[in-house]
């Protein structure tokens, strides 16, 4: 496991230095009898007398000066430089540094500085399952460098993160350094704050055994499954494919979401709500009520015709969608639903249904009946854990959960605070821990008592409770001091970073105050033999809500003073038709959730999992909602069937028990890998006899008939890249005939006139990237021109196109192409990246206007009179063809893969 490492002269820092050789010799002068005996290993006969012994005492002295010189110049002598301090990042090197100050060095290994080899499996399944580690590709300079300090200094602190991949780190720093025990320190902090680095230096520890113990298992095995599942995958179906034991498991929970979805029918059912108030409404009041029902109400409500919800409680889309200005009641109006009808509740699955109801209550009087109030205490949620932030930032701020975890990992190396230097601005973003520390909850709480009252404090701190998987040591993510406000850091900060650090801040503060007070009140409404119930909810004491907002519940509403017994102005009663939903999407908050219930995976793996999967291609991302591709369900469809053991989530809970149980010592690690791999190879040994190999099906367009090569004009078959699903001509590879197709496996149109190249004119072929297919030029890499398929674009990025069409550049003469970026259109030269000239839409309207830019109006029309034909051709075929994309970046060449 270890790798050998070399035999070095183990010297303590505080060991004197030798005495100098002529000092010894003129001792031994003075010595007599003692000069005058030989060495005792010494072949040389004994000196006869005392003058022949001092040369000879001298000679040998200066042989011991030259060996220690030559010792010290191989870096193996006497240590005593500076101690050294080894970090993953810059950021946090240079945030270290600063608290450290000149009385140490500081360096960073920039990740991790070994790893198992990408080339082959690494691992000896008959010895113990010994890791091979090799050093990564890029790190041998970094290696030497720290190598060079590490030899000069008295002591090295190994200071990574502090959790089982950051222990994980620091031993193979010791390993690949050479460092001895004896001059290796572990020193770990939650935050990087002056007075946490101090009192991390102050009790440093040995490397954890069993902490890396227990990430060399989770590695072992995920390369275990990963490397000899995989090229299985690659064998049966294409190269390029990937399994793992947790992404895989995460890859069934949305593809088992995917097919419920696709399974489901709908049942119907209807719902009957009364308006009502204690005034009859004028004639503008009845138009704004006409508009709130006409919006919000009919035959089928508008937000159940989208029929496509994502699994998330708090979910917030108006992060991802522009701004509606939706109708509102009139003043004074309030809605009631129908709760209970001849003394029970209410069925109702068809219009006869109701129309029984409505004719019992037409023409009778709405009076209160019951009124019910009850103080409610909303308490403060607790500070945020890695799971939970991300969660908070999907659903708040439209963050991906690798975006969350990139911000949250430079808010806590460090950033620039001017005066200040770089400072850690959060505690560490990976942990499930809600444990806070004595003194940043005193911290809090003084704040608190000061800026918003002692009305704000509760009268002991508020503590919540930690699961017990989490690791005790960790604390929960917050400010690493609760007095940089995020007014105070706002201009040191850009735009997201702000917006994730006030959401911790936030969260962090409003955890330690009181309880918002609410006063709930409940009223029940009769007419005929059918009760209606409203409910509603006033704020008493905002509490907590001072600094984390008020939530508005959905369907609240401010209700009126009313008494019991009193007649209530009917003024519509509306039946709505709803159908049954099917289970809403998984968005990736509601996904991590799922992953933490269900014990998939650990804090620092989440993003990862996420993003792998949409990575492979197994798992697409379309407005915040995840979606399971064709390529997606049929591996995971190929793992179930042939490794059901590692697919269920309950196999992944329990290995996760079993690593959490090597970290604290009571488990052997190669036990667990040896009990794990005697089934899996049993398992692999089938499945390479009983899964087929992956056969395409006949390709068949729209109509039902055959499609045929656009080269040989043979029949064609279904075919997979590492992009997604193509038709591929039967007779390959003597003919490499191909069509592409789009995300809902129809044929991608491809129009002649785009067929020509915007920079060279030669012929476009369809190509394929991560982001979707396109247009590029058939010579690259030599010419890489590329265009947009029209099929694949919006009306509005048509338009856009139409509207700057035939610029020319006013720097190079070379023709301008609009261009997109996340959504947004900007008009840029074509000979980028020689010719960077952009402008915005605006500036470009401005220009032409002014004569800066030139502009074809042949072009202009041609791609107007386009936009027109593509736009009446969509609108015929709205029904088959559904929503398009609003359009994406410019493919990156790099990233290509022909099709055509």
């Amino acid at each position: 496991m270890d790798q050998p490492e070399e035999q070095t002269e183990a010297t303590s820092p505080d060991s004197k230095p030798a005495k100098k050789p002529a000092k010894r010799a003129a001792k031994a002068r003075k010595g007599g009898a003692k000069a005058d005996a030989a060495p005792a290993d010494s072949t040389e006969p004994a000196a006869d007398g005392a003058p022949e012994a001092a040369p000879k005492a001298k000679k040998a002295g200066t042989k011991k000066k030259k060996a220690r010189k030559k010792k010290s110049a191989d870096g193996k002598g006497a240590h005593r430089g500076k101690p050294l301090v080894i970090v993953e990042s810059p950021a946090k090197a240079k945030t270290i540094n600063r608290y450290l100050g000149g009385g140490y060095i500081v360096k960073a290994s920039v990740g991790h500085v070994r790893d198992l080899p990408k080339s082959k499996l690494g691992i000896d399944v008959e010895h113990n399952f010994e890791p091979q580690y090799l050093t990564i590709r890029g790190k041998k300079d970094i290696i030497k460098d720290l190598k060079s300090a590490a030899n000069k200094a008295k002591l090295v602190y190994l200071a990574p993160d502090p959790d089982r991949e950051g222990e994980a780190i620091a031993w193979h720093l010791k390993e690949a350094l050479h460092i001895e025990d004896a001059r290796t320190r572990r020193v770990t902090f939650n935050e990087i704050t002056k007075k946490a680095i101090q009192h991390a230096f102050e009790n440093p520890r040995e490397i954890a055994a069993n902490l890396v113990n227990a990430q060399q298992a989770r590695r072992v095995l995920d390369r275990l499954v990963g490397y000899k599942i995989s090229p299985l995958l690659w064998r049966k179906v294409f190269r390029g494919l990937s399994a793992g034991r947790v992404q895989s498991v995460a890859l069934r929970l949305i593809v088992e979401r995917e097919r419920e979805i696709m399974a489901f029918v709908p049942d119907e059912y209807w719902t009957v709500t009364a308006f009502l108030g204690q005034e009859q409404l004028s004639e503008n009041g009845r138009a704004q009520l006409a508009k709130f029902l006409e919006f919000y109400h009919g035959t089928t409500r508008e937000e159940e015709k989208a029929g496509d919800k994502i699994d998330s409680e708090d979910e917030d889309l108006s992060v991802a969608e522009a701004p509606v200005e939706k109708p509102t009641l009139p003043k004074g109006v309030f809605h009631a639903d129908l709760k209970q009808y001849k003394g029970e509740k209410p069925e109702l699955p068809n219009r006869a249904a109701v129309d029984d109801v409505l004719a019992n209550v037409q023409g009778k009087p709405f009076t209160v009946g019951k009124i019910e109030t009850k103080e409610r205490r909303d308490r403060p949620k607790p500070p945020f854990i890695t799971s939970t932030l991300q969660q908070a930032a999907s659903t708040r701020l439209g963050f991906g959960a690798r975006k969350t975890m990139q911000i949250a990992q430079r808010l806590y190396e460090g950033m620039e605070m001017g005066e200040d230097g770089p400072t850690g601005l959060i505690t560490y973003m990976r942990t499930d821990s809600f444990h806070i520390s004595d003194f940043a909850v005193a911290d809090a709480r003084e704040m608190i008592a000061r800026e918003f009252g002692e009305r704000y404090l509760p009268e002991k701190p508020n503590f919540y409770k930690t699961s017990s998987k989490a690791q005790a040591a960790h604390e929960a993510i917050r400010p690493s001091s609760v007095a940089r406000t995020p007014d105070s850091v706002a201009k040191y900060l850009e735009r997201d970073q702000l917006r994730l650090y006030t959401m911790i801040w936030e969260r962090f503060v409003a955890c330690q105050m009181n309880p918002a007070v609410y006063l709930v009140t409940t009223i029940d409404i009769a007419a005929g033999d059918a009760v209606f119930r409203v409910g509603g909810r006033r704020l008493q004491f905002d509490g907590h809500a001072r600094v984390s907002g008020i939530k508005l519940d959905k369907n609240e509403q401010l209700l009126p003073e009313v008494a019991e017994g009193e007649a209530l102005v009917e003024h519509q009663v509306q039946p709505d038709q709803h159908f049954t939903q099917p289970p809403p999407r998984f968005s990736e908050a509601s996904l991590v959730k799922t992953l933490e219930k269900e014990g998939i995976g650990r804090p620092s793996t989440y993003a990862s999992i996420i993003g792998t999967i949409q990575d492979r291609f197994y798992v697409r991302n379309e407005s915040r909602r995840l979606f399971a591709t064709e390529l997606g369900m049929m591996v995971c469809d190929m793992l179930v069937n042939n490794f059901s053991r590692i697919m269920q989530t309950d196999f992944t809970r329990k290995m996760e028990a079993q690593l959490d149980k090597i970290e604290e010592g009571d488990l052997d690690w190669v036990e667990v890998l040896r009990n794990f791999y005697a089934i899996f190879e049993e398992e692999l040994a089938e499945a390479e006899v009983k899964i087929e190999k992956v056969k395409g099906k006949p390709a068949i367009d729209e109509a039902g008939n055959p499609v045929l090569c656009p080269i040989c004009n043979t029949e064609m078959i279904e075919r997979w890249s590492r992009f997604g699903k193509f038709y591929g001509c039967t007779r390959f590879p003597d003919c490499k005939g191909t069509i592409p197709l789009n995300r809902d496996g129809k044929i991608l149109k491809v129009d002649k006139e785009d067929l020509e190249c915007p920079l060279c004119h030669k012929e476009l072929v369809v190509r394929m990237s991560r982001r979707g297919p396109f247009l590029g030029c058939s010579t690259f890499p030599l010419c890489r021109g590329t265009r947009n398929l029209d099929s694949e674009k919006s009306l509005r990025q048509l338009k856009t196109e139409a509207e700057f069409a035939g610029l020319t550049c006013d720097l190079c003469g070379k023709p301008m192409q609009v261009k997109f970026f996340r959504a947004r259109p900007f008009i840029g030269c074509s000979g980028y990246p020689d010719c960077k000239n952009t402008f915005n839409p605006a500036k470009a309207r401005e220009a032409i206007d002014e004569g800066k830019l030139k502009q074809d109006a042949n072009a202009v029309a041609e791609a107007t009179a386009k936009y027109e034909r593509e736009k009446l051709e969509r609108e015929a075929n709205a029904p088959a063809d559904g929503k398009k994309s609003e359009g994406a970046d410019q493919p990156d060449a790099a990233d290509e893969e022909a099709l055509v």
